[in-house]
């Protein structure tokens, strides 16, 4: 999530381009070739470290606390609330404290990477803007419903062993599958996420539900799948025994 890119700068060789040169969209070539796998690697993120997984931990907890309490205002749970906040951020006072866990809950809801959380029933219990946005299914909406009924059936086994390794307290990192689009965003299909599941745990260390920030790549897979597609392409080409095809071969800079 916040963090830096793995590759800053790529920088990378081949035909020079001439004016009035236009690339076949149809075939490969190494300007082209290029181009495509930019657009796979330049997104990438270093792994997380120790420190931003502590970090991710206590946002778990301050969205649980604020999807609770907003779903049970009427009920008293400032005692159990302000022992979990406490133990997390260690303030002294009871005003300084809520405007911390305030901050942070605004931070969560307007950050620019999906986060979202889920119960031990499985059910969705945190859904931030951008999680929203992507998909098209509102917080209210996604609130209360079942997790796996929000996934592509692809993906569900995957999502299944994820969750109940986490309510296990065996968190996974870097898992992909793809989440249903609702509205108009279902005419794009669906959007592929990269997950890192974070089990929240209460104040005597019982695990009560699952965090996941998770990374949109799916401009990625798609210009991943096109590549793909043009490689097999630019394969059968290159090595079509045809006689009417001119010979084809390439050479590493020396």
């Amino acid at each position: 999530w916040f963090r830096s890119h793995t590759a800053a700068e790529i920088r990378w060789g081949g035909a020079k381009p001439e004016p009035g040169d236009m690339d076949d969209g149809r075939n490969m070539n190494p300007r082209s070739s290029f181009k495509a796998f930019l657009e796979v690697v330049k997104a990438r993120c270093l792994p997380l470290k120790d420190y931003e997984m502590d970090a991710i931990h206590s946002l778990q907890l301050v969205l649980r606390n604020a999807s609770t309490k907003k779903r049970d205002a009427g009920k008293d749970l400032e005692g159990v609330e302000t022992q979990a906040k406490l133990s997390m951020f260690k303030v002294d006072g009871a005003l300084e404290l809520e405007a911390v866990t305030s901050e942070m809950v605004r931070l969560i809801e307007t950050a620019l990477v999906p986060i979202f959380a889920i119960g031990m029933d499985g059910l969705v219990n945190g859904w931030n803007a951008k999680i929203a946005d992507l998909t098209g299914l509102s917080v209210t909406k996604a609130m209360g419903v079942h997790f796996l009924a929000l996934v592509e059936d692809s993906s569900a086994d995957a999502v299944s062993k994820m969750l109940e390794l986490a309510l296990k307290g065996k968190e996974e990192q870097n898992v992909h599958f793809e989440i249903k689009t609702h509205g108009p965003n279902s005419e794009s299909g669906p959007i592929s996420l990269i997950v890192n599941a974070c089990a929240g745990r209460d104040v005597w260390g019982n695990v009560v539900g699952v965090c996941f920030v998770a990374q949109d790549i799916t401009t990625q897979k798609r210009a991943m799948d096109q590549f793909t597609r043009i490689e097999g392409d630019y394969r059968a080409i290159v090595q079509n025994p045809n006689s009417l095809i001119p010979p084809i071969f390439g050479t590493n800079e020396f």
